[in-house]
């Protein structure tokens, strides 16, 4: 249920962002974690997570996290 979902998120939340602790340049985790944040409602940070995303070494992830912000209006 939705209460289930909630935990999941937050838990996948967490685990993203023990990642970029640990590699703060991993621009897949910062494109996950955009997605998360998203799906919590929390726009300013899936922003700043998707912007990191898009300035990182991995093409694709990029082009991802760029497609992402133009669709929130942040381009």
């Amino acid at each position: 249920g939705l209460l289930a979902r909630k935990r999941q998120l937050s838990e996948a939340a967490r685990e993203y962002q023990q990642a970029l602790q640990l590699r703060p340049g991993f621009s897949r985790a910062h494109l996950d974690l955009a997605r998360v944040l998203a799906a919590q409602g929390d726009m300013p940070g899936a922003s700043q997570h998707l912007r990191e995303a898009a300035k990182g070494g991995d093409a694709a992830v990029a082009q991802e996290a760029t497609r992402a912000l133009e669709q929130l209006g942040q381009r």
